[in-house]
């Protein structure tokens, strides 16, 4: 019995690792401890038959769950290597693999170890607190225990233990019965009278705990037959929030991990206990190893065409798989709608930074005649612009679906929702009608995100979002723009650079999640360019009033309500994931309080056959190049042996305000956290780009700062930068931090000149010393 045990640890074991890292030995292991336990139970079983002419309860129940894999098991390699056996093939495998059948066998398996395990525990238990035998008035002294039916029991030495001895009573009833050792090493046997013949050689306590261990071995049957992820998920997560007010979550999270995405039984961390729910049912079967021999539709179905959808679904086609890609846009409130790409191509990054482009250029334009040209018309065509900016835009939406031609992948131009964990339905709208059912192996979900509105009267009706600026029609004019994210920065800096009035409303600090004293002085510098900036503020609601916006706002910690008036009002003041609507709990995928998808460091989610990348997943960073390389290394880990997991140290960003906020690491407060105040050394400068000696900008708006782990070599765990081009100089600097550069080989590094990426190479003042820094120039 404790063989057994201890192989059946194993098994779970060696199933747990299988999830992590696919070496043979984790993907045939199982196989392998299973096959060394089956020998054990029917061994088992054969003893009880020899020596007591019977099975118990719990032997019977093994007995049947062993004939029930072995039925089942011939079953699932019937239908996943797709053997031709009449009608029956395609329906057949259409509910067996609904339900998870190719995990039956295992789990049989397993919960027959199981059962005999807790049955004679059971019986242990049972015969440790036994109740007295009944008197038969014919107790009898034995000598040896003898196993032949029906003789007496003659001499023994006390080498000798007692076992159960066959008696035959002097009213010629038969028995088996457990003996008691007396104290000179002979065995004792009370014999039983025909009325308790067939309770052998249980106890009346043993059998009532071998029954009730019998039940709890079927309910364990139960689970693992009938496993339901999300069920068992919001267990675990229940777990984890009760760990978490108890006081037990973790203090910082392990290096280079995102938040929510760690596995409690390894790093001690409750945020994401619900990952590891249905061990049992892993995300792999022979037929894999088969482009189409599972027979579902596609061997991946990629759920929404933004950048990391497309590049995991580009991926997976070029390793010889059989893709699909489901992309649907809800119109906006006002009506905006897109094509294939996603935010980044349509109303994200590519028109944003066209538009940001578009600002820098007017900003030029005041410098040139400092530089002896003659002053040019300054006047902007905002309809012009928008027209380029939507022309390029389409040309990239175009390309992307002869991409997907080109390389054989299936496009619908639809919306779908969940009817099994395998099977989707594709409709043109959410009431739609419905369209077709497709069903795939495994489902990548990268459905990105949408801007939300706040919950205030008039915001739908009159306000916008990002998802409308870059195709909006009329002239914005006179632009409040709501929030204090990045999205709000920018587009209140192109805007501003355009010539609008602009003035921006937020709550509370600006750039939440970056550094904040970077943050400051972002605003700062655009205020000192003309922004307007209301703060703390909040708008109240919004009304139509002649044609132009009127919006009511107070301060925070104010009772008086005060009223401006617009001509656009941009909301930038979140996002959310789309996730709702699409039935994901019919798939056994658990969402986070927030909407976002909860995953593994392998993008797996509680689901084991689908996968989420990009804003969709709890505690990524929301950025387009994280999305497009977390779907590439997906695509190699399910189809090329890959080991590679998303890292998300040293992720480098911009903000592409008007004065560009580079960065890449740790900030300031997080490194202090992390390391402690005194181990943190923090070298900072300001500067003044040679360009702008001539216009005579400001010198003092341009700022950079090294953050270094004192402890560790003066290694540098963040770079942060304001200045023109800062998105092009810290790309260069994030390839330094991932090779973990230290501060002295900064300074050995041989700086450009003239050129503002130059004083990352020239840093001495450290904001311990409280010297203050010197205004610089190239």
């Amino acid at each position: 019995m404790m063989l057994m045990t201890l192989v059946f640890l194993f098994v779970l074991y060696t199933l747990r690792q299988r999830q992590q890292e696919p070496t043979p030995w984790r993907r045939y292991g199982p196989v392998c401890c299973v096959g060394t336990a089956i020998p054990l139970i029917v061994a088992d079983l054969w003893r009880h038959v020899l020596q007591d002419g019977t099975l118990t309860v719990f032997d019977s129940i093994a007995l049947l769950m062993l004939w029930g894999a072995c039925a089942a098991y011939i079953t699932a390699r019937m239908v996943f290597t797709k053997l031709e056996w009449g009608p029956f093939a395609v329906p057949t495998h259409r509910v067996l693999t609904s339900v998870h059948f190719q995990h039956v066998p295992m789990t049989l398996v397993l919960c027959a170890i199981v059962i005999i395990l807790l049955g004679h525990t059971g019986q242990g238990l049972g015969d440790a607190y036994h109740l007295h035998w009944p008197e038969c008035g014919n107790n009898t002294v034995f000598n040896r225990v003898n196993q032949t039916w029906g003789d007496q029991c003659f001499w023994s030495s006390s080498q000798y233990r007692c076992e159960a001895v066959c008696c035959v009573p002097g009213d010629g009833s038969k028995g088996i019965v457990p003996p008691s050792q007396l104290p000179d090493g002979r065995c004792e046997c009370h014999c039983l009278p025909d009325s308790h013949e067939n309770m052998r050689h249980l106890s009346p306590m043993g059998l009532l705990f071998t029954l009730l261990f019998t039940y709890v071995g079927f309910a364990l049957l139960a689970v693992g037959t009938l496993w339901n992820a999300n069920f068992m998920s919001k267990l675990h997560l229940l777990r984890a929030q009760w760990q978490q007010l108890r006081g037990h979550a973790p203090s910082a999270a392990p290096s280079g991990a995102r938040s929510g995405a760690y596995d409690p039984f390894l790093e001690g961390t409750p945020t994401a206990a619900h990952i590891q729910v249905g061990a049992l049912l892993l995300d792999h079967s022979p037929s894999d190893d088969i482009p189409g021999g599972h027979g579902y539709d596609y061997d991946v179905l990629v759920l929404g065409g933004g950048s990391g959808g497309l590049a995991c679904a580009k991926a997976c086609s070029e390793l010889g798989r059989r893709v699909a890609v489901v992309d649907y846009v809800t119109p906006t409130p006002t009506g905006t709608s897109w094509g294939l790409g996603g935010t980044c191509v349509n109303v994200g990054c590519i028109p944003k930074k066209l538009m940001h482009q578009a600002g820098l250029v007017g900003e030029a334009l005041a410098d040139a005649e400092h530089y002896g040209w003659e002053p040019p018309l300054r006047r902007h065509d905002w309809h012009k612009l928008v027209a380029k900016v939507g022309a390029h835009v389409k040309s990239l939406n175009t390309g992307y679906e002869s991409e997907l031609r080109d390389k054989a992948i299936t496009y619908f131009n639809a919306l779908g929702r969940f009817v099994d964990p395998h099977t989707l339905v594709l409709q043109t709208a959410s009431a739609g009608p419905a369209l077709q059912s497709v069903s795939a192996r495994r489902i990548v979900l990268a459905t990105g995100g949408r801007p939300v509105y706040p919950p205030i009267p008039g915001a739908e009706e009159y306000g916008i979002t990002s998802d409308d600026l870059f195709q909006l029609k009329a002239d914005p004019g006179a632009v409040l723009v709501v929030g204090g994210s990045y999205v709000a920065l920018e587009c209140a800096g192109f805007l501003h650079a355009m010539g609008k009035a602009v003035t921006v409303m937020m709550r509370s600090i600006p750039l939440r999640g970056f550094d904040q004293e970077m943050a400051e002085k972002v605003v700062s510098h655009m205020a000192s360019l003309g922004v307007t900036f209301l703060r703390p503020a909040i708008p109240v609601r919004v009304e139509l009033v002649g044609g132009r916006r009127h919006v009511a706002y107070t301060f925070a910690g104010a009772v008086e309500e005060l009223v401006a008036e617009f001509d656009t009002v941009l909301f930038a003041t979140g996002r959310r994931p789309c996730t709702s609507g699409v039935g994901l709990d019919v798939a056994g995928v658990c969402l986070s309080s927030r909407g976002t998808v909860l995953v593994n460091q392998r993008d797996q989610t509680t689901a084991p056959h689908i996968y989420a990348i990009g804003d969709i997943v709890e505690g990524g960073p929301e950025l387009t190049p994280v999305a497009i390389q977390a779907g590439r290394l997906l695509a190699q880990r399910l189809f090329n042996a890959g080991t590679a997991i998303m890292d998300y140290n040293n992720v480098p960003t911009t903000v592409f305000t008007p004065l560009e906020y580079g960065c890449c690491g740790l900030t300031e407060e997080a490194a202090g956290s992390a390391f402690g105040e005194t181990n943190v050394e923090v070298y900072h400068t300001t500067l003044a780009p040679l360009e702008w000696q001539l216009p005579q900008r400001d010198s003092e708006a341009c700022y950079m700062k090294v953050i270094c782990h004192a402890a560790d070599s003066m290694r540098v765990v963040g770079i942060h930068m304001l200045c023109p081009n800062a998105g092009e100089i810290i790309q260069g600097l994030a390839v330094a931090m991932q090779a973990g550069i230290c501060k002295p080989q900064l300074d050995a590094t041989i700086g450009i000149h003239p050129t503002v990426a130059e004083a990352v190479t020239a840093m001495k003042i450290t904001k311990r010393s409280a010297v203050v820094v010197a205004k610089g120039g190239c």
